[in-house]
């Protein structure tokens, strides 16, 4: 798999857009990053992302389960490598993830290291 030609963060949540921007911003500084978190432009946005974007999706936005979005995005933006982040993310979830056409689903870590790891992991295929 290549490198994403872009990366879009999709959460409602500053502190975790804040954490993922700065680690992804020291790994890859040549790629843009963009961020959705207004509930009424997100779906908007996702679908003006750049081609094969990386799509980092928080699972909860502004009380909404995304898993809900994917099939409606994924049939028209075959194209984005979409990855579902949860605070939990429990089996029946992820399988819900997968079979709505997320790329990969995982839960976001709780230290720093965890997410360069995650991160570096999801970037490097």
């Amino acid at each position: 798999m290549h490198p994403p030609t872009s990366i879009v963060i999709v959460d409602d949540d500053p502190d975790h857009v804040f954490i993922v921007r700065h680690v992804l911003s020291a790994m890859v500084p040549v790629v843009p990053i963009d961020v959705l978190s207004d509930p009424q432009t997100v779906r908007d946005g996702l679908q003006q992302a750049g081609t094969d974007a990386l799509v980092l999706m928080d699972r909860m936005f502004a009380g909404t389960d995304t898993i809900d979005w994917l099939p409606d995005l994924c049939a028209t933006r075959r194209d984005l490598r979409i990855v579902v982040l949860s605070a939990a993310l429990f089996d029946a979830d992820y399988n819900r993830a997968m079979a709505a056409n997320a790329n990969a689903a995982f839960e976001k870590p709780m230290h720093l290291q965890g997410w360069r790891l995650l991160l570096q992991g999801l970037l490097s295929g």
